[in-house]
């Protein structure tokens, strides 16, 4: 008799929160710490129901920890998504869902989440190249807000290289990502619609190209930039203006040339086409494009250009190089202007004239873009033009002739 008699007496210690581990009024006890969570009878038997009223200190699930808490599970998510103003949730009940959510380890099943929604939680990076940082700058501005949004970004390279271009679109359509962020080269229509047909939201960041107005971009006023270029090298007295760049299908870039057309035209000055070298788009090697354009602009027995306007730093930086190898002096014989302003242009040894261009605002507005197509799936396109930034006027078209 003794035995069962021991039994029952251990049964109703459980039923009734007797004995060493009994929930008080307070709480529970774990690790020598009250949880204010449980503070009635109703909710002890919440906790029982789950397995929380032992030693175990963790919930894997929002609907557990929605439970504990007496509120929907819909609300939990809400919360733990970061998105409580959206959907107007209590500034209390984001405070309880945090607290509890620390108190008992619960982060969400990411996994779950992307099986989900058939999405992963990545976001990829699809630039031209990593030469002079503007890749690094573009990502810099992005990282912060992917991040506070549970996105993991990567970065990868196309090189100009189109089939390279469909290598990495089509990775990223395996992987299922969560957005994909392209600075476009070559027009590769096809492979955009299979991204947009796999439900993956597509960004063009930098500029776009032609007959691509449904899908999203976030480009700057790169046209303004090379007004603002090629104006300065009229104001410092060039009359020989020449233009060295890549003949991209691209909107931006065929802006940039048709302002170095209209402000040559404006101020009264010949547009030579020996002074002109636009290069094949394939090219991914700023050298091959030197090799064909520096003996077209500056063939023996002609009269040379005084001033180049390329179209970006990354052109332009190299271009002085290539052009003092001629025994030319830059500003005195040539002067030099891109649009840019990297990072490496305002060093000693280059002092490129340039526009500053918001590479790294860029990257916060193509995150911001890629967040709403995300939580908003078929949204329609959104478009971002950001401004042109100062004229930043160095030694490389300093001096007159």
């Amino acid at each position: 008799m003794d035995k069962p008699q021991q039994k029952v007496s251990a049964n109703t210690r459980r039923r009734t929160g007797g004995g060493e581990k009994a929930h008080s009024a307070k709480g529970v006890k774990r690790s020598g710490r009250p949880v204010e969570i449980a503070k009635n009878t109703s909710q002890k038997h919440q906790l029982r129901s789950i397995g929380m009223d032992g030693p175990r200190q963790t919930v894997s699930t929002a609907k557990s920890l929605a439970k504990i808490l007496g509120i929907s599970r819909s609300t939990v998510s809400v919360v733990m998504r970061g998105e409580s103003e959206k959907f107007k949730i209590a500034p209390r009940t984001v405070s309880r869902v945090l607290a509890a959510a620390r108190e008992f380890n619960y982060s969400p099943n990411a996994s779950a989440q992307n099986l989900r929604r058939q999405r992963s939680n990545t976001v990829t990076f699809i630039v031209s190249n990593f030469r002079f940082d503007w890749a690094d700058e573009l990502f810099a501005g992005a990282i912060e807000m992917l991040h506070t949004h549970q996105l993991t970004p990567i970065v990868t390279a196309h090189s100009s290289d189109p089939l390279r271009q469909e290598t990495e679109i089509m990775a990223a359509i395996r992987r299922r990502d969560a957005a994909v962020l392209y600075q476009p080269i070559i027009e590769q229509h096809s492979i955009y619609q299979r991204l947009l047909d796999a439900n993956v939201p597509l960004i063009f960041v930098g500029d776009y190209p032609s007959g691509t107005e449904h899908i999203s971009h976030v480009i700057w006023q790169a046209d303004m930039a090379a007004r603002k270029a090629v104006e300065h090298l009229v104001a410092v007295g060039r009359r020989r203006i020449g233009y060295v760049g890549v003949n991209l299908p691209l909107e931006m870039h065929k802006k940039r040339y048709s302002a170095y057309q209209a402000v040559l035209k404006r101020a009264g000055l010949t547009l030579n086409p020996y002074w002109v070298y636009q290069g094949d788009p394939h090219i991914s090697v700023h050298e091959n494009l030197f090799f064909k354009a520096i003996p077209h602009l500056f063939a023996p027995g002609r009269d040379h250009p005084d001033a180049i306007f390329a179209m970006n730093d990354g052109i332009a930086i190299p271009l002085i190089t290539e052009i003092e190898r001629l025994g030319l002096h830059v500003p005195d014989d040539v002067a030099v202007a891109g649009i840019g302003d990297l990072p490496i242009s305002g060093a000693w040894g280059i002092s490129l004239t340039t526009v500053q261009e918001p590479v790294r605002a860029m990257g916060v507005e193509a995150a911001r873009v890629a967040i709403n197509l995300i939580k908003g799936p078929g949204s329609k396109a959104i478009h971002r033009v950001l401004p042109a930034g100062e004229l930043m006027v160095r030694r490389s078209t300093a001096a007159g002739r």
